[in-house]
């Protein structure tokens, strides 16, 4: 019950197959959050990772992106939700693009 944060009688009005089903979900979360400490520690570890610089020592990395890219991260995740969906990057680039060939036609370029 206290793993189901459910009452006595709400367990009681399931059926068997349901008990299991919320059972596994409960064990597979705690198998997910174990997985997500586990990566937790490596990234601790990688953060404090130090290289020899003559006689003192320096971070291997010097900021967070370093160790994780949000924006790469994002990108590919909407892109891949949103199917008119454009890298903001690529956008910039294709904007700049159309500029100068539009600059480029009016014969200043």
């Amino acid at each position: 019950m206290a793993y189901l944060n459910m009452s006595f009688d709400e367990i009681a009005v399931m059926t068997m197959y349901e008990y299991q089903l919320r059972l596994e979900a409960y064990q597979l979360k705690k198998a997910d959050e174990m997985q997500r400490m586990a990566v937790q520690a490596m990234f601790n570890r990688e953060a404090k990772a130090q290289k020899k610089s003559g006689k003192n020592f320096k971070y291997v990395h010097n900021s967070p992106d370093e160790l994780f890219d949000l924006e790469n991260a994002t990108e590919k995740i909407r892109s891949a939700f949103e199917p008119n969906y454009n890298n903001r990057k690529e956008n910039q680039n294709d904007i700049l693009l159309e500029r100068m060939r539009k600059w480029r036609k009016l014969g200043r370029g």
